[in-house]
């Protein structure tokens, strides 16, 4: 519907030449919460798991409280777990 009534004596602003700056409103929709999905290698040394565990501990303590968060850990075998 929108680009019916283009033609070259009626263009739309975004295509003049004079206008170089388009300032757009977008609807108000509704916005799902962010999911987070995180995929941890197990097979490490103690040290770096210790490292992991304070990142992904500090990385949670960051993430807005509406996201949803997922965790598959994997070393000989693969894990998901569900995380409330």
């Amino acid at each position: 519907a929108y680009a019916e009534n283009i033609t070259e004596q009626n263009l739309p602003a975004e295509l003049i030449a004079q206008c170089t700056t388009m300032e757009y409103i977008l609807p108000q929709v509704h916005v799902p919460p962010p999911v987070f999905l995180l995929v941890i290698d197990t097979a490490m040394i103690e040290q770096e798991l210790d490292q992991l565990k304070d990142t992904v501990q500090q990385a949670l303590s960051m993430m807005p409280q509406n996201a949803t968060v997922g965790l598959i850990t994997f070393g000989q075998m693969a894990y998901v777990h569900e995380l409330a």
